[in-house]
């Protein structure tokens, strides 16, 4: 998306916003803590944002994160 010039719109705090309310509440909880272990105090790039979900993705198909994505959707109220 950069290449096409995107790059300034996606990394907006709006776009940014956006994106991170519709995260999982856990998973918003450990970008924040990702995002505070900077020292430089930069806004997160959509980039960064994107990285963090694709790594997230990876975690939960493995066999131990399928076991806790499922003893969390057990623990979920219907």
């Amino acid at each position: 998306m950069k290449a096409w010039g995107f790059g300034l719109l996606l990394d907006s705090p709006q776009i940014l916003e956006s994106v991170f309310k519709r995260l999982p509440f856990h998973l918003q909880k450990l970008f924040c803590n990702k995002v505070e272990k900077n020292t430089d105090e930069h806004l997160a790039t959509f980039e960064e944002l994107t990285c963090f979900v694709k790594q997230a993705v990876q975690r939960i198909n493995t066999f131990f994160g399928k076991i806790v994505a499922n003893s969390m959707a057990a623990r979920r109220p219907m």
